[in-house]
């Protein structure tokens, strides 16, 4: 689906680990991105994510391997467009929960290359 270019934020993002299930992709929003749901999942929740209490990371979906043989000077593949994914992970210690935390995320996914004017501090 081609994204308006006024449109600041493509899609929202969460993801969450289970201890049974491992890194799983809860919810996209307003629809899904097309992307494998595991794929963004692992992208989401870094190996070792659960070590620190936050932590933010950076991703693009729909990267293009440009086939020599089919180069055209042309610039309307904007089906797809490289999307650029801020992501923050929390990690919330809880004695209660299995293996004493909840480990969380969520990106927002945008055309807009400069993603730190989305970040709070």
């Amino acid at each position: 689906m081609p994204y308006p270019l006024g449109t600041h934020v493509t899609h929202i993002l969460l993801a969450e680990f289970d201890i049974d299930r491992g890194s799983s992709l809860a919810h996209q929003y307003p629809e899904a991105t097309g992307t494998d749901e595991g794929l963004l999942a692992e992208l989401m929740l870094p190996d070792g994510a659960h070590l620190r209490t936050e932590d933010w990371t950076i991703f693009f979906l729909n990267q293009k391997i440009p086939d020599p043989d089919k180069i055209s000077t042309d610039n309307n593949d904007n089906e797809t467009p490289l999307l650029y994914a801020l992501n923050l992970v929390r990690t919330k210690h809880d004695k209660g929960a299995r293996r004493g935390a909840i480990v969380k995320a969520m990106a927002i996914c945008t055309r807009h290359q400069y993603l730190h004017i989305y970040k709070v501090n």
